[in-house]
């Protein structure tokens, strides 16, 4: 039975050697198609906000009394809540004239926005958007 037993062994020891390296390999295969898997999400989601970037594009086309308008330039729409208003570098409060009921501005829609809380006088109109985008202009803003 001692002859039996020692020729048993090294066969038993091969077949773990096997399930082992199998085992390891599923496991580095699972975790490389993760990790590629992230790395595809995350370049597409900075290709997409790349090309959004390029894509927007807005200017200050109406000064009047305290109303300022803004036109969507761009081929994306761009969510109002970005725009900054400044008056002579100081950030101001603005509301939006008439109230479409949605934030969005689509490409070519012209808004436009009531600025609060100045003196009357000449200014540095300057709008700051998404992206890092801005407009500037000097007029005269009337209460």
């Amino acid at each position: 039975m001692s002859v039996l037993s020692k020729g048993i062994a090294p066969i038993i020891f091969a077949i773990l050697m096997v399930l082992i390296v199998v085992a390891l390999s599923i496991s580095f295969f699972q975790w490389s198609k993760g990790v590629s898997e992230t790395f595809e999400n995350t370049t597409k989601w900075k290709t997409e906000s790349e090309i959004e970037k390029t894509q927007t594009s807005f200017t200050i086309v109406n000064v009047d009394g305290n109303q300022v308008g803004i036109k969507n330039n761009g081929r994306v729409s761009i969510d109002i809540n970005h725009f900054s208003f400044y008056l002579n570098e100081t950030k101001h409060d603005s509301i939006l004239d008439e109230p479409l009921g949605g934030t969005s501005m689509d490409p070519a829609d012209i808004f436009i926005f009531n600025i609060t809380g100045f003196v009357d006088g000449d200014y540095k109109i300057r709008v700051t958007g998404p992206y890092g985008i801005v407009d500037e202009v000097f007029d005269e803003l009337i209460n």
